[in-house]
């Protein structure tokens, strides 16, 4: 299943999938609205965040790779710094170039490890408990501004 995307994205994968003959084994849902989302993950073994490595991602944290580790599942992404950190830091995932190969590579590697892929997954998701929820980053930005008042004074 591929949820979101542009419609030209939409419409090139279409064609190549239809090229290698897996057309009907795919269901495109385009951009779906924000409050169905959870049940797209929920009903997903593996997330996917293929983000451009350009300089304009970089500094982005990508909503769809925290959303989906929230919700247990493991998650294949390239080397950007906020995936890197989160991957790394959590072991909630695969971390792999942005490469068509490297990421079938991890999805296949997951499919046929789902012991695996349930660790992951409770990995990343404790993750995000302990450090990305509101109430976590709140938490944090008080616990700075306190103590730059400290300092301050």
């Amino acid at each position: 299943m591929m949820v979101g995307g542009e419609p030209a994205e939409i419409d090139t994968l279409k064609r190549e999938y239809e090229r290698l003959g897996i057309a009907e084994s795919v269901v495109f849902t385009g951009r779906v609205p924000r409050a169905e989302v959870p049940e797209y993950i929920a009903a997903a073994q593996v997330g996917l965040s293929p983000i451009p490595p350009i300089p304009l991602y970089w500094i982005s944290s990508p909503t769809k790779l925290v959303e989906t580790m929230g919700m247990a599942r493991p998650v294949v992404a390239n080397d950007i710094p906020e995936q890197r950190a989160l991957l790394v830091a959590s072991g909630g995932g695969r971390l792999v170039p942005y490469e068509e190969g490297a990421f079938a590579a991890a999805i296949l590697e997951l499919f046929n490890n789902p012991e695996a892929a349930q660790r992951m997954g409770r990995a990343g998701y404790n993750l995000v408990q302990r450090e990305r929820t509101y109430q976590a980053m709140a938490q944090r930005l008080e616990d700075l501004l306190r103590r730059l008042m400290q300092e301050r004074h």
